[in-house]
């Protein structure tokens, strides 16, 4: 079990509803096993309350913070800079204080990416996830299938074996 000491630093995982996530808990015992001085606790804010939750963790000198619906949009214009990926995407969902900054990552779209190659397709295009860009392409090694990544829709080539 996790002592929290007066160095220990806080995180969170901010979301409305958050009470489903499993994150706390995933990463209470990763801070532990890594020797991190940190816990993490999940922080149910409604909208209209985002913006003073993430001033109350930079002034709290907060380890960081991970971002879920509906705040990602909202994240990404309350910080100071965003990471390329968080930039293209326009959300963020990990949040980085960097001493006085607030620095916004995003890591959908590789996660995204990565599940998508694990279930057998491969990137077509380098905007492939990425918010306004139309759906893309994306092959089947399996089989002569094309997929719509996004979609459920399976187009047919013609008979497949």
């Amino acid at each position: 079990m996790t002592t929290i000491r007066g160095t220990t630093r806080l995180a969170g995982v901010i979301g409305w509803p958050v009470e489903h996530s499993r994150s706390p808990q995933i990463l209470n015992a990763a801070f532990e096993v890594a020797g991190i001085d940190a816990i993490l606790v999940p922080i149910g804010v409604p909208p209209p309350g985002l913006a003073p939750v993430i001033a109350g963790l930079r002034a709290l000198r907060a380890l960081g913070a991970s971002v879920t619906v509906p705040h990602k949009m909202a994240a990404a214009a309350l910080c100071d800079d965003l990471t390329p990926s968080a930039r293209a995407i326009g959300a963020a969902n990990c949040l980085q204080f960097d001493g006085d900054r607030l620095i916004g990552h995003n890591t959908d779209e590789v996660g995204f990416l990565d599940g998508l190659r694990a279930a057998g397709f491969e990137r077509t295009d380098a905007r492939a996830g990425r918010r306004g860009s139309r759906p893309r392409r994306c092959c089947d090694r399996s089989s002569d299938r094309r997929r719509t990544a996004g979609s459920s829709r399976r187009r047919s080539r013609g008979p497949t074996a």
